[in-house]
């Protein structure tokens, strides 16, 4: 016998198919009264080609104990490549502080193991021979490839810099 997979036949379901596997194939009635829903507005967009909006098939999956993303996918209102968008951002806001740092770790270290990451960089500018000595204060603008230094020139430090603060 062969093994249904509930997770692909939900994602390609139709609004029809959905709704009768929901509902258990209710009619619009027990539809309406199970969900709040009034009676006209469930016959009328179940008679309109299954249109419900968008906020009665939430309330449809919340009835009957289904998922309402499923069913915005099913409907049109969101496509199957948004459905882990928002549960990535949550997890990602609701880590701790830990948990960022060693994933971060874990990226890292992965991708040093990997060994060939000299094409993410460009050694030009990021060289600095080891014990070279720098004298900070004969640095300009055209020494920088001699000491193979990136730097970012601020366009703004002079006016920042005579801009008074509140104190």
């Amino acid at each position: 016998m062969t093994r249904i997979n509930k997770s692909f036949i939900m994602k390609h379901m139709s609004k029809k198919t959905w709704l009768e596997a929901v509902t258990h194939a209710d009619n619009a009635n027990v539809i309406a009264a199970k969900t709040g829903i009034t009676r006209s507005t469930a016959w009328r967009q179940w008679n309109d080609d299954l249109n419900f909006s968008a906020e009665n098939v939430i309330k449809i999956a919340r009835a009957f104990g289904a998922d309402p993303v499923d069913g915005l996918i099913a409907f049109g209102y969101l496509e199957e490549s948004e459905r882990n968008m928002s549960a990535m951002t949550s997890a990602l806001r609701n880590a701790t502080n830990d948990e960022l740092i060693n994933e971060m770790a874990r990226r890292i270290n992965d991708y040093h193991s990997q060994g060939d990451y000299s094409s993410s960089f460009d050694s030009e500018t990021i060289h600095v021979e080891p014990d070279m000595e720098v004298d900070p204060t004969t640095i300009d603008g055209k020494d920088f490839p001699t000491y193979g230094i990136a730097a970012n020139i601020d366009e703004n430090r002079d006016i920042e810099s005579e801009t008074p603060t509140e104190g």
